[in-house]
């Protein structure tokens, strides 16, 4: 069970295996209740019973919630933009491992992506130039 705000999630976290039925409810007028059942079984009187879970509250970072269980990366949602967004933040992983700063990490990425493209840019730039040569013609007709 998480919640999401903007960059950051809360998430109940059971241990693998354990049943639970989750539900939400509306509330009032823009306020609704999020909540999750789980069975603890049948508890004789004078027995006790504990169920183990952990609570996550922090950034998403995808690395670090794969590793407290396995889908909870999902919680960020890129959309339809997934298969250009998540090569893309791999790489700006790999970049903060190296600088460990997210804002020259960002700087870097924008970096190797001007260098990737380049060569698109310059071959607009040439067309763009070419058209500015001829517009006076243009402009004279």
């Amino acid at each position: 069970m998480a919640m999401v705000q903007h960059y950051f999630a809360t998430a109940w976290l059971l241990a693998d295996g354990i049943q639970r039925e989750m539900f939400v409810r509306k509330v009032d007028t823009n306020l609704y209740a999020v909540g999750m059942i789980t069975s603890l079984g049948e508890i004789a009187p004078g027995q006790t019973k504990a169920l183990d879970s952990r609570l996550f509250a922090g950034p998403q970072i995808e690395t670090m919630m794969e590793k407290l269980t396995p889908g909870l990366e999902l919680v960020k949602d890129y959309g339809w933009l997934t298969i250009l967004s998540k090569p893309l933040y791999w790489l700006l992983d790999q970049l903060h491992k190296i600088l460990s700063n997210w804002g020259w990490s960002i700087v870097a990425l924008v970096l190797l992506l001007k260098i990737a493209f380049y060569w698109l840019n310059a071959k607009a730039y040439a067309s763009m130039a070419k058209m500015k040569a001829i517009n006076p013609k243009i402009m004279e007709m």
